[in-house]
C-alpha cells in the first residue's frame, strides 16, 4: 500500500482542518500560528465561534479559551502526564469546551500549578501569568537549570529568573 502524503488531495484537507480551526482563533499565537504560516493560510473562509472571556483568576495560570483548538494536550497532560486529573472537555460538537474540574474557573479548581498543560499548549490558550502581566513577554534575566520539588520523580526544569525572582518554569 503506497500514501501520497504530498497530493493535491491530502493538501487541500490539510488545510481545510486548518481552515476550520483558524475559524475559532481571533488572533492566532504559538505553535498553531507557525503551522498557518508554513501551510500559507493567513484566513479562514468559515464563520468562528462566539467569543468566551478570559480565566484569569489562577494566580500563576492564565486562560483563554477563545485561542483553543481542542486539541486535548492540555487534558492529556495534566491526566496522564501529572495524574492530576483537573482539565476535562464539557459537551459535545461547537458547544464543546475545555473545563476545570466540574466547570469551576482555573483559579477554584484543584489545579496545582504544575504547568504541565501550558506547556502542552500549542496555541497559548494557557498561559503563566506573568507572561500577561508583561504585555505577552517573558522577561526574564537568567535561565537556570533545576529540580522539581514537587514530588519525588526528580523532573528536570528550567527557571526563568527576573530580579531574583521566578518568573516562569518549563519542565
Amino acid at each position: 500500500m503506497v500514501v501520497h502524503t504530498a497530493s493535491n488531495r491530502a493538501q487541500k484537507s490539510r488545510n481545510m482542518v486548518m481552515e476550520l480551526l483558524l475559524a475559532d482563533q481571533s488572533d492566532p499565537e504559538g505553535e498553531f500560528k507557525r503551522w498557518l504560516m508554513e501551510m500559507n493560510i493567513r484566513e479562514s473562509r468559515l464563520p468562528g465561534r462566539n467569543v468566551i472571556e478570559k480565566d484569569q483568576s489562577h494566580p500563576a495560570i492564565s486562560v483563554d479559551l477563545n485561542k483553543c483548538i481542542h486539541c486535548q494536550l492540555c487534558i492529556q497532560a495534566c491526566r496522564e502526564v501529572q495524574g492530576n486529573d483537573v482539565i476535562g472537555m464539557s459537551a459535545r460538537g461547537a458547544s464543546s469546551t475545555i473545563v476545570f474540574d466540574i466547570s469551576d474557573p482555573m483559579g477554584e479548581s484543584t489545579c496545582v500549578a504544575c504547568g504541565e498543560c501550558v506547556q502542552a499548549c500549542p496555541t497559548n490558550a494557557l498561559l503563566p501569568a506573568s507572561v500577561l502581566q508583561n504585555n505577552g513577554h517573558l522577561d526574564a534575566d537568567k535561565k537556570v537549570d533545576s529540580v522539581c520539588p514537587y514530588c519525588g520523580v526528580g523532573c528536570q526544569v528550567e527557571l526563568y529568573v527576573k530580579d531574583n525572582k521566578i518568573t516562569k518554569v518549563e519542565g
